[in-house]
C-alpha cells in the first residue's frame, strides 16, 4: 500500500512569484496555468481558510494538507 500526498507550499510559491518563475504550478480545469493575479487569489483563499497550502484534493486536515490516497 502507497499513501500519496498532493499540496503545492503557499510559501514556495509565494517565493517563485517574487521572482516571477516557475510559479505556473497551478491549472483550471481546461489544464491552462492560472494567471499570475489567478494565482495570488488562489494564495488569498487558502490563507484566509487558515491553510499553509493550497490543497490539491478534498481530503484535507485543517491546515490544508493532503490526508493521502491509497493506491
Amino acid at each position: 500500500m502507497t499513501r500519496h500526498h498532493l499540496v503545492v507550499s503557499i510559501a514556495g510559491l509565494k517565493r517563485q512569484l517574487e521572482k516571477n518563475e516557475g510559479w505556473q504550478v497551478l491549472m483550471n480545469d481546461d489544464g491552462i496555468p492560472l494567471t499570475m493575479y489567478e494565482t495570488f487569489e488562489e494564495i488569498k483563499s487558502a490563507e484566509e481558510l487558515g491553510y499553509t497550502v493550497i490543497p490539491m484534493c478534498d481530503n484535507i486536515d485543517e491546515r490544508g494538507h493532503c490526508k493521502g490516497h491509497e493506491s
